[in-house]
């Protein structure tokens, strides 16, 4: 059973990805004028985006997203 471990162990280190797997656009995502990628477009209309920033929802911009790490606390509605 040890070998079975071993061997899967060994399959999933040298199964990683190759060079061939590497993104074609080595500078990052394209944005538009707005500092939006255009898969944004393909989850949200213009129209909800500007809705969202006449509701003075802040909408991060550029290719890279914001840190979020930390702790929150969740409270749920009794």
């Amino acid at each position: 059973m040890k070998k079975f471990y071993l061997l899967s162990l060994l399959l999933f280190i040298f199964a990683g990805c190759g060079e061939d797997d590497q993104p074609e656009n080595t500078n990052g995502p394209i944005v538009d004028e707005n500092g939006l990628t255009p898969g944004i477009y393909g989850i949200l209309t213009p129209e909800v985006l500007a809705n969202m920033e006449n509701l003075g929802m802040p909408i991060n911009g550029g290719a890279t997203p914001p840190q979020i790490a930390g702790d929150y606390i969740l409270r749920l509605p009794s």
